[in-house]
């Protein structure tokens, strides 16, 4: 989808990590502006800055950071799904009371971080807790789920459904 925003658009330009998308996309090869963790694209009176992608969906991802409202955009990296049923669509994820954190992003993992059922988890959330303090994230919005808008009573939960897969399958689950 790329290509139909570059061309849409003629105005954006796409930040990140690019390194190969000038092969993909030569006609927008100067609206790539190459960004490694720790760089920023100041937005007048707040910055977002690419931050470390604790959770890897790709190996190109870089997760952001919005520096005013102090909101962490993790990709697909902190993913789960919501019930469209239950009436979920529109809501933050403490507002969805049906809403089975733990499972749904246990489930998500399962299916798109497969790898996750194969490490030690608990390394890389406790690397996301130290981001999320050392940043002090006020909100988190990930390209899927709802919007968290109350890390400190929201992580765990989704904490708890990113360690389920590795603690079935690995050998630590013996002990």
């Amino acid at each position: 989808g790329l290509g139909r925003v570059l061309h849409r658009h003629p105005d954006a330009v796409l930040c990140g990590d690019v390194n190969d998308y000038h092969l993909a996309f030569p006609q927008f090869a100067h609206r790539l502006m190459p960004m490694r963790e720790g760089d920023s694209i100041d937005l007048g009176g707040r910055s977002f800055v690419a931050v470390e992608p604790v959770i890897r969906d790709l190996r190109t991802t870089y997760w952001g950071f919005d520096t005013g409202q102090r909101v962490l955009f993790p990709g697909d990296g902190f993913a789960y799904s919501h019930y469209h049923e239950d009436g979920h669509c529109g809501l933050c994820a403490e507002e969805a009371v049906s809403l089975d954190l733990p499972d749904v992003s246990a489930v998500f993992a399962d299916r798109a971080l497969f790898w996750t059922k194969f490490t030690d988890m608990r390394i890389y959330v406790d690397r996301l807790q130290n981001l999320l303090d050392r940043l002090d994230v006020r909100a988190i919005g990930p390209s899927h789920g709802l919007p968290v808008l109350d890390p400190a009573a929201t992580v765990p939960k989704i904490i708890e459904g990113l360690l389920y897969g590795c603690l079935l399958y690995t050998s630590d689950a013996a002990d």
